[in-house]
């Protein structure tokens, strides 16, 4: 039997409850990003604590979009109004089920709302084929930051 999963804006009860989830995913999903180097680790996690994402979640100029199975936040993802895809994360345990896939189509409907035309991210090493797969394409050279190699890319509609 599978549960339903429900797409929403996340809430500012939901903070704790992502910031776990995306620690999760990147300890644990991205260690062919990060090789478990303790520096890489903090930096990339520094800005995700739960006051961090309560702020995102309050912020009119991002899209919190959030996939919920019994209430439970298990994939969250975030964009600027600018159409830049900041996160997206899904909880190690829903890994691999079409919930990135979902989770992210339910964030281009939201910037396709703000009448936007073209979504762009930095994308890891480790998400760049999973980006591909969604009609996303590379537009530039790789750039280093904080220890992560990432690799700018776009999707129009």
């Amino acid at each position: 039997m599978h549960l339903p999963i429900i797409f929403s804006k996340a809430l500012a009860a939901d903070a704790q409850a992502l910031s776990c989830l995306i620690d999760a995913s990147i300890r644990l999903g991205c260690v062919p990003d990060h090789g478990n180097d303790p520096q890489i680790l903090a930096d990339w996690l520094s800005n995700k604590s739960p006051a961090a994402l309560a702020g995102w979640i309050d912020d009119a100029a991002l899209a919190v979009r959030v996939a919920r199975c019994q209430g439970r936040p298990i994939a969250v993802a975030i964009a600027l109004r600018s159409g830049e895809i900041c996160q997206c994360h899904v909880a190690p345990e829903y890994s691999r089920q079409g919930l990135g896939r979902a989770v992210v189509s339910d964030l281009e409907s939201q910037l396709q709302a703000w009448g936007l035309t073209r979504a762009t991210l930095y994308s890891t090493g480790s998400a760049q084929g999973f980006f591909h797969r969604l009609g996303y394409r590379c537009s530039g050279a790789a750039l280093l930051f904080h220890g992560l190699r990432l690799r700018p890319m776009e999707k129009t509609w």
